[in-house]
């Protein structure tokens, strides 16, 4: 039951992210879309995450999830509990889920940055924890091959708006977040060879706001 479940749950998913992405090429007003649809066509590979956080009895030094960016387009449902973070400014902004409507956050990831010559950027967020109620939260994402050659697209590069990042296969990629640059790695791939990514696992808390976080509405 569980299985059938769960996929169930992802062929809706699946419709629900294309339909996504292709607002997302429209967004861009670029002629050749194809360019882009070719990201999420043919091969593809995908990862589903249901994830269980309790109670803790001080927030203020367990972090439910570290500070990181999404590889690509990433669909998470946020069920009744609050505890995700997005980063805006330099400030953490809490996204507060409608209880009862099964929210849906949208994160852009480095792929679609790079990709979009950054003129979409990737979500920087993590997720924190709470002293009073459980939260779970269901995460799933999709990527093309580890050989995708992953390159910005000719149409959103002019005069006014420069190359900034160098073509790079997916695994070049993934191998520069496995080795702990969980936040934004692509920066290591620009054109001026600009690698100065501070933001690592050690360094989570580097954008942390002394004031209190703002909070956000989250709209399914």
């Amino acid at each position: 039951m569980y299985s059938n479940a769960i996929k169930e749950y992802l062929i809706g998913n699946d419709k629900v992210r294309l339909l996504i992405w292709d607002l997302v090429i429209k967004g861009l007003k670029v002629k050749n879309e194809s360019f882009f649809k070719k990201y999420l066509s043919g091969s593809v590979n995908k990862g589903f995450r249901s994830n269980y956080y309790p109670p803790c009895p001080d927030p203020s030094k367990v972090v439910g999830l570290v500070v990181h960016t999404d590889s690509t387009l990433g669909l998470v449902q946020l069920g009744d509990v609050g505890g995700y973070q997005l980063m805006k400014d330099g400030v953490w902004m809490s996204v507060n889920p409608r209880k009862g409507e099964n929210t849906l956050c949208i994160n852009i990831g480095d792929y679609i940055e790079v990709m979009s010559n950054n003129q979409y950027k990737s979500v920087i967020h993590r997720v924190v924890t709470n002293t009073e109620e459980e939260r779970i939260s269901i995460d799933c994402v999709a990527q093309p091959p580890w050989d995708f050659p992953l390159s910005t697209c000719p149409e959103l590069i002019d005069e006014d708006h420069p190359q900034i990042y160098k073509p790079i296969i997916g695994k070049e990629y993934q191998a520069v977040k496995l080795e702990g640059h969980v936040c934004r790695p692509q920066k290591f791939f620009t054109v001026a060879g600009d690698a100065h990514l501070e933001l690592r696992h050690a360094a989570g808390n580097v954008f942390t706001s002394t004031s209190d976080p703002s909070v956000v509405a989250a709209r399914a």
